[in-house]
Order: structure tokens, then sequence, then C-alpha cells
């Protein structure tokens, strides 16, 4: 999806369906100033990493709802960065409607 933005359901759907994602020692980093490389593992297990056995949506501003799913697995949010808020931020707590 790229610079069109992306949806966190369609890649927890994938890792699903395909038994997991690779992990970060699968595809070392390249340095950037020195151009070091690590060796990539081409044979990736299928199950390597994380592999979700499902996923949920997390209610709108409910508190109790975000403890509940806090406590039976990790979570992750999103925001709509493409508001000009957003692109103008620079430190602190942003304050701003985060879209939905």
């Amino acid at each position: 999806m790229g610079c069109n933005g992306g949806l966190m359901d369609s890649a927890f759907d994938w890792a699903t369906k395909w038994g997991g994602v690779a992990t970060e020692g699968d595809y070392p980093y390249t340095s950037g100033k020195t151009q070091a490389r690590g060796t990539c593992n081409t044979s990736v297990k299928k199950d390597a990493g994380a592999a979700p056995k499902s996923h949920t949506d997390v209610q709108k501003n409910s508190d109790s709802a975000m403890m509940s799913a806090l406590a039976q697995q990790p979570v992750s949010i999103a925001i709509q960065a493409d508001q000009a808020a957003f692109q103008l931020y620079k430190s602190g707590v942003f304050t701003a409607d985060c879209g939905t």
C-alpha cells in the first residue's frame, strides 16, 4: 500500500494465513554509513517469528475494552498521519484529533 496508507488487519490476516512473519534476524540490517551487511537467511521457516492465531478491533474510546485486550495479547494502534496537525507535529503529547 506504500504511501497510500495501510491496514493492520490486512497484515494480521496475512500472518495468520501464512503461519507467521520472518524475524528481524532473517533480514539483517545494512549500515547506511559503512555499507556493512549481515547474511540474509534465505531458508526462512514458514512458522518463523510472530504467528497470530486471530485478531480483533478494540471498541473506540473504551478504556475497559483496551485493558481487556492488553490482558490477552499485544495491541497495535493506528492514527491518520495524513492530517496537517500530525505532519507538522514536533514534540510533546499530541493533543489534536488523530482520526478514526
